[in-house]
C-alpha cells in the first residue's frame, strides 16, 4: 500500500510445511572416501554372483568403479536417490571406488583397496562336533549332530566318511549351516568325517571340510576299547549314551588342578 507517496511492501510468508534447504556436496578436495566391500564373499568361481559395494556419504553422486592396472574407471554407477551402488565382479584383481558429486567435478578420494581372487573351487567348509569340537568319544547308541557350516548362503551341503557319501537326517536354522543328526551310533562309525557344499545349479563341489574325528568305545575293560590317542592338537569332548558330555570320576577341568584324562582312541 501506499502512504503520502510511500510504498511499503510486504515479505511474502513460507508455508509453515516448507522443508529447509539441503546444504550441497562440499567440493571435490573435501569429499570423504568411501567404503568399498564385497558380498557375499572376497572370491569369485563359476557359478557365484560377486558384488562389489561402494557406499558413501551423499545422495545423488555418481560412483565411480577403478580396477588397479587401468587407467580407466572400470563402472560408472549414478545413484540419484541411494548412497551406495553393487557392481559385479567379473575378474580377479585389485579394486578401489570413488564417487562425483556432479558430471564435471573431480572424483573423491578412492576408498582403501578390495582384493577379489578368483578360485577354481569354492572355499572349505568347517565341520564340528555339537557346534564345538573337532573330535568326540561316544559309546555305542548315542546320538550326536555334526555342524558344517559354510562360507556363503543358499547352497547344497554333503556329509561323507572318508570316500562315502552318508546319507543321514539333516536339519537347518540358517541358510549357511546344516545339522547333521548321527543317531545310536555303533562301533562300525567311528573315523574321520569331512563335509563340503555345491552352490545351486553348478557341478563343481567346494574344498572338504578339516576332518571331524569320532571314537567309539563299547566301555569294557580288554574289550574292543580304545587304544590309540587321538591326532595331536585335536580337542576331544567325552560324551555319554545320549550324546552329552559325561564327568568322570577323577578327572578335572581346566585349571581345577586335576588330573589330565588319558589319551583314548580306536583298536586296530
Amino acid at each position: 500500500m501506499s502512504v503520502e507517496g510511500w510504498v511499503w511492501l510486504g515479505h511474502p510468508r513460507l508455508p509453515s510445511h516448507a522443508e529447509p534447504p539441503v546444504d550441497p556436496a562440499p567440493p571435490a578436495e573435501t569429499l570423504p572416501p568411501p567404503v568399498l566391500s564385497t558380498e557375499p564373499v572376497s572370491w569369485i568361481t563359476p557359478g557365484l554372483e560377486t558384488k562389489l559395494l561402494c557406499r558413501g556419504g551423499f545422495r545423488g553422486v555418481t560412483f565411480l568403479l577403478r580396477l588397479e592396472g587401468d587407467d580407466q574407471f572400470l563402472e560408472v554407477f549414478e545413484a540419484p536417490a541411494g548412497v551406495e551402488a553393487a557392481f559385479p565382479v567379473r575378474r580377479p584383481g585389485n579394486y578401489s571406488c570413488s564417487y562425483r558429486t556432479h558430471a564435471a567435478g573431480a572424483p573423491s578420494e578412492p576408498s582403501a583397496t578390495v582384493t577379489v581372487e578368483e578360485l577354481g573351487a569354492p572355499l572349505p567348509p568347517t565341520l564340528s562336533i555339537q557346534g564345538e569340537s573337532a573330535a568326540a568319544v561316544l559309546h555305542p547308541g548315542a546320538r550326536t549332530t555334526l555342524v558344517c557350516a559354510a562360507p556363503l548362503s543358499g547352497v547344497h551341503f554333503q556329509l561323507r566318511r572318508g570316500e562315502e557319501v552318508l546319507q543321514v537326517p539333516m536339519s537347518s536354522t540358517s541358510p549357511d549351516r546344516v545339522f547333521f543328526r548321527l543317531n545310536a551310533v555303533a562301533l562300525g562309525d567311528g573315523g574321520l568325517y569331512t563335509c563340503r557344499y555345491q552352490l545351486r545349479g553348478q557341478q563343481t563341489w567346494s574344498l572338504d571340510s578339516a576332518p571331524a574325528e569320532l571314537l567309539l568305545s563299547d566301555g569294557k575293560p580288554g574289550g574292543r576299547g580304545l587304544n590309540r590317542a587321538p591326532e595331536a592338537g585335536r580337542a576331544t569332548a567325552p560324551l555319554s549314551g545320549d550324546g552329552e558330555r559325561e564327568e568322570r570320576p577323577g578327572e578335572g577341568s581346566p585349571g581345577t588342578g586335576g588330573p589330565n584324562p588319558p589319551s583314548l582312541g580306536f583298536a586296530n
